[in-house]
């Protein structure tokens, strides 16, 4: 029978002062060494408290962000809505530049700053910052203390091994939950799940060289001591080696998978896989940790946020059981132009504008589960129903009512490739579907800010025509501070316009003319040859496209480009924007020439601007007399502004923000490269708050493009 340890084995906490299944814990030089050692192995759990505590800080202070932003906004809006209702004006204290306001434009005005550089186009300055104090307390805390290893093996696990494991396992609870769908730490901080993935995927990065940082160590003491005989020797002596060994490999086999180009090349055998060797990894940590010090607390944890949390997806978020066992909604696969695919699906889930569901259609794979941005919003009287209740609590016959669910995208490969080839040969196709969702969206609402600018790129327009609606709505019942909308949409062809025009007409049509101005750039085709007058887009568009006859100016082409053209500045609802047009010289030397109607109509409708043929480098400008009447500022009403070419955005926001409310939000949805552009300038714009009287915010939200 082995021997009972004595009380003299034990810490005052009444832990083993060393790991009784590595070393042995009668031999006295050894209880000696741990009880002078300032750091013994019995407190390697304050080590992992400390982790804890730091990243559990991060959540906290961005919580207080979140809730200030609350409570901003909430106050903003009722007092706007208590004025508009009330004869005598109430005065808001909130609507005077704060010290957070302050504080707010200081740290924008560096954490929104991109870069196209080293790839890192999808990280903001702001995120890489959390990032590398991520890393550097840990590395900053096992390496600035000593001793790192003892003088003999045997006296007790390397002093840096021990600080680098206990924090190892004090980050998995915070994985977990930083990668679940459904998740409190979106709820509490108002970041979207599809955002903290990236926070997910970095500190699994970071729990790796802990890893690492654990085990190396007591194979470089061993082998000085006895050779590769004696890491024989460890290895046969006991399982916890082997299995840490295991864990190890399991997390690099996470963590390598995770990388985005691995994941784009095969999401669906990435995402199945993910969950299941998450789940080993966690289970051979719980077998290597062997119950020893906190360790269990924190892997336990972990195990139990990932149930509740999937829990809650699968009966709350999904309709795998809502609306009856396996019994899922109905979509239909309509074709549109320029190779887009519609589908609508009459469900009654809830959500808001702008966030995004995820959809798995059985009748063409059971294991393709992808994410798409909902197009739609919900019918009015359905977001009024969510508080009409019968006395007996049972939800009404208007909140059961059905909306449409309408998601529209253009086919890359797998999921969206097959759905694009039914949609065509099988028009208006129904197949049940299950939805889960829905995720995301704005964590501040959009009525509450003075002006919207909303920015899209290709078939980043579906989020922006779900908070156009949804915005346009609330200004018209006078439920937003709103005054000024303006929309900036950019696509490769006339077609893609399609998709959405009536949407954006219908929505700007609810307001005076002049509240939402809207712009086009078409990217990749020359001018049309339009009917007279003026074109419209909810009405006829020209029959044939001319595409061009050579091809484009590898200026155009270059993929690094900047967005080439200005938005053009917006009728005078404020202060008269500054002029954003390029001089004509500058036009010449960018070998474009787009010019606007020399005369302006009789009505205030919209202008469209024709690329001339270009037949050399020398372009054909206009006589001299007529250039004072280039690009005049036209009152667009429900109409659009139609340009060619790639707008300006580095630096075209800039006149636009002269006329900029108190509180403004910029919200963009594209390709990396028009992201990048858009949060360099609202960075800039960032010291118009101090200069200008009466700005006190210039807000960014941007949308994630992909997964």
């Amino acid at each position: 029978m082995p021997e009972i340890p004595t009380p003299t084995h034990f810490s005052s906490s009444g832990g083993y002062l060393i790991n009784p299944h590595l070393y042995d814990i009668n031999n006295l030089t050894v209880l000696t060494q741990q009880r002078l050692d300032p750091w013994p192995w019995s407190r390697g759990w304050v080590h992992a408290m400390g982790v804890a505590i730091f990243l559990a800080g991060w959540i906290f202070i961005f919580s207080l962000f979140h809730l200030h932003d609350i409570y901003v906004d909430s106050r903003r809006l009722r007092t706007s809505l208590a004025n508009n209702t009330k004869h005598h004006r109430i005065r808001g204290s909130v609507d005077n530049r704060t010290v957070y306001d302050r504080l707010a434009t200081h740290l924008r005005q560096f954490t929104y700053l991109r870069s196209k550089k080293w790839r890192l186009a999808s990280v903001s300055l702001g995120s890489a910052l959390l990032v590398i104090a991520g890393f550097g307390y840990p590395m900053l805390y096992i390496f600035t203390q000593f001793p790192y290893y003892r003088l003999h093996y045997w006296w007790g696990p390397p002093g840096i091994s021990g600080r680098a494991g206990m924090m190892g396992v004090a980050t998995v609870p915070f994985i977990v939950a930083l990668g679940m769908k459904a998740n409190l730490v979106s709820v509490v901080t108002g970041v979207g799940h599809e955002r903290l993935n990236m926070f997910h995927r970095w500190l699994g990065y970071l729990a790796l060289v802990l890893g690492i940082i654990h085990a190396i160590p007591f194979f470089v003491q061993r082998t000085k001591e006895e050779g590769m005989e004696g890491v024989r020797v460890m290895f046969a002596s006991n399982i916890v080696y082997w299995n840490g060994v295991a864990s190890l490999v399991l997390l690099a086999w996470l963590c390598g998978a995770s990388i985005p180009w691995f994941r784009r090349l095969a999401y669906e055998f990435f995402a199945y896989t993910h969950m299941v060797v998450g789940i080993a990894f966690i289970g051979c940590m719980i077998w290597h940790c062997a119950n020893m010090l906190s360790s269990w607390s924190y892997l336990f944890a972990a195990l139990g946020i990932w149930g509740a949390c999937g829990l809650y997806r699968i009966f709350v978020k999904t309709n795998l059981v809502r609306g009856g066992i396996l019994k899922g909604d109905r979509a239909t696969f309509s074709k549109l132009s320029d190779d887009g695919v519609k589908i609508t699906i009459p469900t009654k889930m809830k959500w808001k504008p702008g966030q995004h569901v995820f959809i798995r259609v059985p009748g063409i794979s059971w294991t393709d589960n992808h994410p798409f941005t909902i197009a739609s919003v919900m019918k009015a009287e359905n977001l009024v129903a969510k508080t009409d209740r019968h006395s007996s609590g049972r939800a009404t016959p208007e909140e059961e009512s059905y909306n449409d669910v309408v998601i529209v995208f253009k086919p890359f490969k797998g999921f969206t490739r097959k759905a694009f080839e039914l949609s065509r040969k099988f028009p208006d196709l129904t197949l049940e579907c299950f939805l889960d969702g829905p995720y995301g969206g704005l964590p501040r609402p959009l009525e509450a800010f003075d002006t919207v600018l909303l920015i899209a790129g290709g078939s980043g327009i579906t989020p922006v025509v779900a908070h156009l609606q949804d915005l346009c709505r609330k200004m018209k019942t006078g439920a937003a501070l709103t005054r000024d909308v303006r929309i900036v949409w950019t696509v490769k062809r006339f077609q893609s316009l399609e998709w959405f025009k009536d949407e954006i007409a219908a929505a700007s049509r609810m307001l005076p003319p002049g509240t939402v101005h809207v712009q086009y750039f078409i990217t990749q085709e020359v001018a049309v040859q339009l009917p007279e007058g003026p074109v419209s887009a909810t009405r006829q568009w020209p029959g044939e496209v001319k595409f061009p006859t050579e091809p484009p100016s590898p200026y155009a082409n270059s993929p690094d480009a900047p967005y080439a053209r200005p938005p053009r500045s917006p009728p005078p609802a404020y202060p008269p924007p500054v002029h954003t047009l390029p001089t004509v010289e500058e036009e010449a030397a960018q070998r474009l020439s787009i010019y606007t109607c020399a005369t302006a109509p009789s009505r205030p409708v919209s202008y469209v601007f024709n690329r001339h043929d270009v037949k050399s480098s020398h372009l054909s400008l206009p006589p001299l007399d007529t250039r004072q009447s280039i690009s005049p500022v036209p009152n667009f009403g429900d109409d659009v502004m139609i340009e060619f070419g790639r707008p300006l955005l580095r630096t075209g926001l800039r006149p636009w923000a002269q006329s900029f409310g108190k509180r403004t939000c910029v919200y963009v949805c594209g390709p990396e490269a028009m992201k990048v552009d858009v949060t360099n300038a609202v960075a800039g714009l960032q010291r118009d708050v101090w200069a200008v009287e009466g700005r006190e915010e210039v807000f960014l939200h941007t949308e994630t493009f992909g997964y």
